[in-house]
């Protein structure tokens, strides 16, 4: 298969997480994966099995939809899958706005997977350049309610 994995073009420090764990699981089924942030006339005009964009925080809205109208400009590319934080509170206006049905919350088949940190081959400057990622638990316990964690992990999994 030939995966893309695209992060919108808004500043953020930290990497994306949720590919580079989707890019894991694709390589171990010896998957060619690309990755680029941004938009690529290039990239959108091939074809695709599957691409994969990201979503980070709901005041990115504005970028992050024109980056998915941008990639479904291609019409042969009709798997288009959408997720991440945004996706998931934002869900039926994701769908309204684009006709994709995002996937809601943690992506289980990958989330325990090693990151694949070698898919930024260093073309982006993400503060954890020199370092790894990982998780120490899952939900909250506290349930606040100006939080969206318990939204988006409901079960509290304490992982050490």
């Amino acid at each position: 298969m030939r995966v893309l994995l695209i992060e919108p073009a808004y500043k953020a420090k930290y990497p994306p997480l949720g590919l580079m764990k989707i890019s894991t699981f694709h390589k171990q089924r010896g998957d060619a994966v690309v990755f680029y942030k941004g938009t690529n006339a290039a990239l959108r005009n091939q074809i695709w099995d599957v691409i994969y964009i990201t979503t980070m925080f709901t005041y990115q809205w504005n970028i992050t939809i024109r980056t998915i109208k941008f990639y479904q400009r291609n019409k042969a590319n009709r798997n288009i899958k959408v997720g991440g934080i945004l996706a998931s509170l934002l869900y039926n206006e994701v769908k309204r706005e684009t006709g994709i049905t995002p996937h809601f919350g943690l992506y289980k088949k990958v989330d325990r997977l090693t990151p694949d940190y070698k898919l930024f081959d260093g073309r982006y400057d993400y503060f954890t350049n020199n370092a790894s990622i990982g998780y120490m638990t899952k939900g909250c316990i506290n349930h606040c309610p100006f939080c969206a964690v318990p939204e988006l992990e409901p079960e509290y999994v304490s992982f050490i």
